[in-house]
């Protein structure tokens, strides 16, 4: 391939939102290891404060992650791109739609655990679109 074929704004816009994703995929191990470290060194104070957020940031990296390894494929093109975001928005609405945010299980924790992936799932929607918007602002 050609200097000139790989600077399409098209490839532009795909490297761009490949910059953009591993900034967050960084974002998101960062939380994590701080909030862990966190626990480590005080659990029963810090549990209450940062087990939601240590929960969601991994939901949200296992997202990051997906769109990476999509990303850093040699075939990967806009159209690709595009259609995972707009099927991973689809499907984790479906999710939010018809899933009760609170579980029903005789485990407290996991009923936590439930509500929590429910509203991440949310979160991720939202960044889905947001990631589209990036490829395409003008266009959808």
């Amino acid at each position: 391939m050609t200097t000139e074929a790989r600077n399409t704004p098209e490839r532009n816009a795909l490297n761009d939102l490949s910059r953009y994703v591993a900034r967050q995929i960084l974002r998101m191990e960062g939380i994590a290891k701080s909030g862990m470290e966190t626990l480590t060194d005080n659990f029963t104070d810090s549990f209450e404060w940062q087990a939601e957020h240590i929960f969601k940031a991994n939901i949200k990296l296992e997202f990051f992650v997906e769109v990476n390894k999509l990303l850093c494929d040699e075939d990967c093109n806009e159209e690709a791109v595009k259609f995972y975001l707009r099927h991973t928005a689809e499907h984790k609405t479906d999710d939010v739609m018809h899933t009760d945010p609170y579980g029903h299980s005789s485990n407290g924790a996991s009923n936590l655990a439930h509500r929590w992936r429910y509203e991440a799932n949310k979160d991720i929607i939202h960044l889905a679109l947001n990631l589209l918007d990036r490829i395409t602002p003008d266009a959808e």
